[in-house]
């Protein structure tokens, strides 16, 4: 044992790793070991004191619980006890026996310890600045990968699952609170697995690295394969029953981890089709930055140099490019120039991105169509014991599943035996709706904002307005209900209030907010809006909304303070008229809504996502914003709002750029709206020349109203 002195007081401190090195080392060599049992075959023999050996690991793995460096875990990844030891000992000895499936069950405790998932962010939290300034957790999370590996050896996995099967064999009168620990143990496990993100992809990997890319399509092939998938189904099938219901959360935690980063909109398809359409748009993509990028490239004969000198009045410039010769002199320019370097936007935490295989993908896809045929009903937003990751993860999937039902419903048509419309009518009520708002709202409130809750909610709520629209315009019997519950949405009015305010307040420096939250209010926005005039035509342009008055106030009898004397029974009253929220009904024309989203904060929001069209992977993402821009510049007539010069730089960029953009409708239209604002922008220089210098200040400019229209909202009562 060697002595260290402690910085902050001169003391020593001993080394624990050298302390517990020959402890572990000790009890990992006597847990058992590889034997030749023939010329051609090995078999692992247990060691005598084998399962007392697994009880003191597990007892040192406890150590770490106070160490923020996690010495045991590091300690016993360099043993690789968990490869040579614990897969091996769980292979021989589950289901062998009953002093065997001791030393099962304590391996499998060990195991769902090692591979318990670790939240870094929290871990930095914890560190102290001095002491833990070294802590690196990169080691951590590739143990664990290791260990995901290990756990995919054949029959590893049902070995496990076997552990569970006789606990859930017993009726609810024969099962005792052991049975139901080792239930909860396996299932935890399971969670583990599903939770260790694989790698990247990366063709300069090692051979082990390229390995770890793929280990969640093995796992969810692996699981299909030892039936526990279909045994997740029967828990999730039965969430109502008392005999199932205790792992009601544990359960939505999987399924959540096995969709993440998954597209439920390619999912229902060809998954062999599908994987020559993403492969044909790479190539497209590869193509068009080919193209763009031979634009400034020279030819063969560049080797001999090319020098041209502009000049512009006095100045004089110099270029040594070829491309002079022909392409914009701004552009060759610009190349010159040193490029700011761009923060880093954070990626979307809610459901990442997921590479797996066309089989593992296939597996989905029938679990996806089972979950929603016999599990998607039974799904309820208020459980006891549950928590705020949990609602998050309700919240998602729900969204994963009505997206995936839709676009099964497109594809299979509506006749078919999996995409009717009883499999997601439970989420078709008022009450679910209420929740879903109820948690964006606390979300919103929050100090500080729960982005990821909040983003799940808008992805909620969008998907149950498609649902709800397919409903109505659908000959079924929902079409009433559908009707029913739109015509409530809209008169309740919170759902357009929180569209506005959200893209309104909507701030591209909150470095909490990730890429897919602007996608997600974007979308929704799009598809409120789409369906609120689509439901104002049918009502004759104009809805009929709640809206909050103001309830009056007694006047106050007798004498005032100001008089000097209070009287006591005037208090009482102005106690009892307090103000009070009082509703009453408002006939609003659909324009007044346009009219108030056409705000110069919604715009500058509307124009931070248009910022991203080159890495827009499908021509519905841009569909979306050019529709909304579409309806301020030409319904509200605000096209006021484009007059800046960020914007009309935007608008060049990608004018210039035209050739190689996609020929889809959604890209058509944006090169037509911009070159209408930009018409609009020319014929009001030439009636004010001072719009030219406000378009340096789009502050000032957008305080004095857009063509003289008030942005505040038109209620016309």
């Amino acid at each position: 044992m060697s002595f260290q002195p402690d910085s902050r007081e001169g003391t020593p401190q001993y080394d624990i790793r050298e302390e517990y090195t020959p402890i572990i080392q000790n009890i990992v060599s006597a847990l058992g070991g590889l034997e030749q049992v023939s010329p051609t075959e090995t078999q692992y023999i247990l060691g005598d004191s084998c399962l007392g050996c697994l009880k003191d690991l597990k007892r040192l793995w406890r150590k770490d619980d106070t160490d923020d460096e996690r010495t045991v875990a590091r300690i016993l990844y360099e043993t690789r006890v968990f490869q040579r030891d614990l897969v091996p000992i769980l292979l021989a000895t589950a289901g062998a026996g009953k002093v065997e499936d001791k030393c099962a069950l304590a391996c499998a405790d060990l195991i769902t310890a090692m591979t318990w998932p670790i939240d870094v962010a929290e871990e930095l939290k914890e560190l102290d600045d001095e002491l833990d300034g070294k802590t690196d957790y990169t080691t951590l999370i590739e143990a664990q990968r290791s260990y995901k590996a290990a756990m995919l050896r054949p029959g590893a996995i049902a070995a496990l699952f076997s552990i569970m099967v006789p606990p859930l064999a017993k009726s609810k009168q024969e099962r005792k609170e052991r049975d139901n620990q080792i239930i909860n143990l396996v299932l935890h496990c399971f969670r583990n697995l599903a939770f260790i993100k694989d790698p990247p992809p990366n063709i300069y990997a090692s051979g082990e690295q390229a390995e770890y890319a793929s280990l969640q399509s093995k796992l969810i092939v692996t699981l299909q394969e030892s039936n526990v998938l279909f045994t997740f189904l029967t828990f999730a099938s039965n969430a109502d029953q008392p005999l199932f219901n205790p792992w009601n959360n544990l359960l939505l935690e999987i399924f959540y981890l096995l969709f993440r980063g998954v597209s439920p909109r390619t999912l229902p398809a060809d998954q062999a089709e599908q994987s020559k359409q993403e492969l044909k748009s790479l190539l497209d993509k590869e193509n068009a930055f080919k193209k763009e990028q031979r634009k400034f490239a020279g030819t063969r004969h560049s080797r001999f140099g090319t020098t041209i000198t502009i000049r512009s009045g006095n100045e004089k410039v110099v270029m040594h490019r070829q491309a002079a010769i022909q392409a914009d002199t701004t552009d060759i320019m610009d190349m010159k120039k040193k490029k700011k370097s761009k923060g880093i936007k954070k990626q979307d935490e809610l459901s990442g991105v997921s590479w797996l295989s066309q089989t593992a993908l296939t597996v989905l896809q029938t679990t996806a169509h089972q979950f929603i045929q016999t599990c998607f009903n039974h799904i309820r937003m208020e459980r006891a014991k549950i928590t705020e990751k949990d609602n998050v993860r309700l919240l998602f999937l729900t969204a994963w599943c009505l997206e995936f039902f839709l676009a099964a419903r497109l594809k299979n048509g509506a006749e078919s035996n999996v995409t009717g419309y009883a499999m997601v009518k439970e989420v078709v009520e008022e009450e679910w709706v209420k929740w879903v708002l109820k948690r964006m709202r606390e979300a919103a409130e929050d100090k500080p904002k729960q982005w990821v809750e909040l983003q799940a909610g808008i992805n909620c709520l969008t998907q149950l307005l498609l649902l709800i629209e397919s409903m109505a315009n659908s000959d079924t019997a929902y079409a009433e209900t559908a009707s029913v519950l739109q015509q409530k949405l809209y008169y309740n009015a919170e759902i357009v209030d929180f569209s506005f305010e959200n893209l309104r307040t909507y701030k591209e420096q909150n470095a909490l907010k990730s890429i897919a939250y602007l996608e997600a209010s974007i979308h929704f926005s799009h598809v409120l809006m789409k369906m609120l005039q689509k439901w104002a035509k049918s009502k004759g342009d104009t809805l009929v909304v709640r809206k909050k008055k103001k309830a009056k106030k007694k006047k106050t009898k007798g004498m005032t303070e100001e008089d000097g004397i209070v009287d006591v029974a005037s208090d009482e009253e102005m106690e009892e008229a307090e103000e009070e929220e009082e509703y009453g009904d408002s006939a609003i024309r659909f324009d007044a809504y346009e009219h108030r989203f056409a705000n110069p904060e919604v715009n500058a929001t509307l124009l931070q996502y248009l910022k991203r069209y080159e890495e827009f992977d499908s021509a519905e993402k841009m569909d979306w914003v050019v529709r909304l821009l579409f309806r301020q510049a030409v319904n509200a007539k605000a096209e006021r709002l484009f007059f800046k010069v960020s914007t009309l730089d935007l608008f060049h960029r990608i004018l210039k750029a035209e050739k190689t953009l996609p020929k889809d409708t959604p890209y058509l239209d944006l090169c037509k709206l911009m070159r209408y604002v930009v018409k609009k922008f020319f014929k009001a220089v030439q009636e004010d020349s001072f719009l030219m210098i406000e378009a340096f200040f789009p502050i000032r400019a957008s305080r004095k109203g857009l063509g003289g229209k008030s942005l505040a909202r038109e209620d016309a009562s």
